[in-house]
């Protein structure tokens, strides 16, 4: 005979400490030594309950490339499931915004006319899947994509302890590290029936190990368990929270809220609330440092956080690739660890964006295992520029590119401002030197240049600034950028114009029918103008520009 699980409830309006990141249910796995202490109906509804019917096979795809993901999940609403959305958020970590990702909300793979919560969640470099804990009777692992597709891995076993402590996982907390292992927490506790209490006993660090390699199933999954040691003072008054006996239904500080991984030091990174003393209203805000070889825990000072309550708690937190320690809210606001250099932090927190994600939610954050032994995302080794005919050729070499997303090249204008001149130039992640390069006319007597690098985050690195003294005359003309590769748009630099004027652009197709007819304003000097192709076949074209005082260009393209 299996297992037996006691769901417990928590009643959102019962809270007396801070509430479960869970859908308001504490799961306590009791083996089949210890079902004598519940009553026989009790045991024949739970069989029933845990009747469910064959999983549906789900494909999915893999999150963006690590370590740049850094995602929240989130669902909608208070502590009370009630078959609210799970959605998934792209969060920039520079700047805490939470853009949405299409497809959801997350369906249960059993029943798909039905929402599912998910938690404890991290993303899994190996991969780049997100892995998770379904709240549920029994602590269910579970494999995400991008697209919203789940598979079931397993069940999650909870550490063995004898009578009469109880153990069960606490599906709030998990995360990865850089090499793949899952880790999530766990706790043991003295339960009595009658009347109904719980007092926490030991808590555990509990690891998982080649979860990308896990088809899918239900079986047992049988992880490795380190117990927690709350090493120093400072750990007293959140480590008194958690070992406070209390009844079930107020049972909440059940372990660490969170882990994330660090791999400046390679540990685990948690922050908590609590309410200290219990039930006097002041909520407490504190960061844990954890060993998961040893379970030893570093506590650093805790704060009184004026905007923490029973309703807005910490629901997730997350190392980023760039160092940084972020920590969201269940009031959709995200926080940042106060770090004086990347990996470091001091205990203390600064918001970074007060409406990261709507809210009120239930939810977690996730990344790849942070960074990847730091490194800067992107080194340029050196920028240069030929000039031949009229053009300039830039080339940039990359020494390393870590989450490049793009290349931008960027001329400055007689107004002193950079702009972009031509199409992106997409990275492509080289693990070694590579050299990009681009050409563009020549329309100014010093080019002064400079290559922006985007992230796939949106974070921006510049190269150094290169001029150039060019030999090309000043005569006017207009050079179409990319025209041997346009899709969209037509982008046209108009060099060394004498005056501000109009000009008639007309475009002809290859057997002479114009196709296009509009006016464009130009400036004196140097300046781009665009055209829109979109109603335009694929084809080969002549760009045809001629202004009142008979001045005509001719330039030939392709349109792709």
């Amino acid at each position: 005979m299996p297992p037996f699980t006691l769901p417990v409830h928590h009643p959102h309006k019962d809270h007396h400490l801070l509430p479960s990141k869970t859908a308001g249910f504490k799961f306590i796995h009791l083996s089949i030594t210890h079902m004598k202490l519940f009553s026989t109906s009790l045991a024949f509804a739970l069989s029933a309950m845990l009747i469910s019917p064959r999983l549906k096979a789900q494909s999915i795809t893999p999150f963006t490339t690590c370590p740049a993901t850094t995602l929240a999940v989130a669902r909608g609403g208070g502590n009370v499931y009630s078959n609210e959305g799970v959605s998934f958020y792209n969060i920039n970590p520079s700047t805490g915004v939470g853009t949405l990702i299409p497809g959801g909300p997350l369906k249960n793979p059993q029943f798909p006319v039905l929402n599912f919560d998910m938690n404890a969640v991290g993303v899994n470099s190996n991969d780049g899947f997100l892995y998770g804990i379904n709240p549920g009777l029994t602590p269910r692992f579970y494999r995400m994509g991008s697209n919203y597709g789940i598979q079931q891995l397993g069940v999650l076993a909870a550490p063995s302890v004898n009578f009469p402590l109880f153990s069960f996982v606490n599906s709030a907390g998990g995360g990865f590290d850089n090499t793949g292992n899952y880790y999530f927490t766990a706790l043991s506790a003295f339960i009595s029936v009658n009347p109904p209490s719980l007092t926490p006993f030991e808590f555990y660090i509990v690891k998982l190990a080649n979860t990308a390699s896990l088809p899918a199933g239900t079986g047992n999954l049988t992880p490795t368990y380190t117990k927690l040691n709350f090493g120093n003072a400072l750990c007293g008054e959140f480590l008194q929270t958690l070992q406070a006996a209390s009844t079930p239904d107020n049972a909440e500080n059940t372990g660490l809220r969170d882990l994330t991984y660090n791999p400046t030091d390679g540990q685990l990174y948690t922050y908590v609330t609590f309410e200290y003393p219990v039930n006097s209203g002041i909520f407490k805000g504190q960061l844990l440092r954890a060993n998961p070889a040893t379970g030893l825990v570093t506590c650093y000072p805790s704060s009184v956080l004026g905007f923490a309550n029973a309703s807005n708690e910490v629901a997730g937190v997350a190392v980023t690739f760039t160092g940084d320690l972020l920590i969201l809210f269940t009031g959709g606001a995200t926080y940042k660890a106060v770090s004086p250099s990347a990996g470091v932090y001091t205990g203390a927190i600064t918001l970074l964006n007060s409406t990261s994600v709507p809210g009120p939610l239930r939810g977690d954050l996730a990344t790849c295992g942070g960074a990847t032994a730091g490194p800067t995302p992107v080194k340029f080794e050196n920028f240069t520029a030929t000039e031949n005919r009229c053009n300039i050729t830039y080339k940039w070499t990359i020494a390393q590119e870590v989450n490049v997303n793009h290349y931008e090249l960027e001329i400055q204008n007689g107004q002193g401002l950079f702009t972009k001149s031509g199409n992106n130039i997409a990275a492509i992640s080289s693990a070694s030197e590579h050299t990009y390069s681009q050409q563009v006319p020549v329309d100014a007597k010093t080019m002064i240049a400079r290559v922006k690098s985007v992230d796939n985050d949106g974070k921006i690195t510049y190269s150094p600034i290169l001029q150039t003294l060019t030999s090309c005359s000043g005569n006017p003309r207009v050079v179409i950028l990319n025209s041997m590769s346009l899709e969209n748009t037509l982008t046209a630099r108009w060099s060394n114009i004498s005056v501000n004027g109009r000009y008639n652009v007309n475009i002809y197709n290859s057997i002479g029918s114009l196709v296009s007819s509009q006016q464009v304003t130009v400036n004196a000097g140097t300046t781009n103008t665009t055209i829109d192709l979109r109603k335009l076949p694929a084809g080969t074209y002549i760009f045809v520009a001629q202004n009142n005082a008979g001045e005509k260009y001719n330039v030939s393209f392709v349109k792709k």
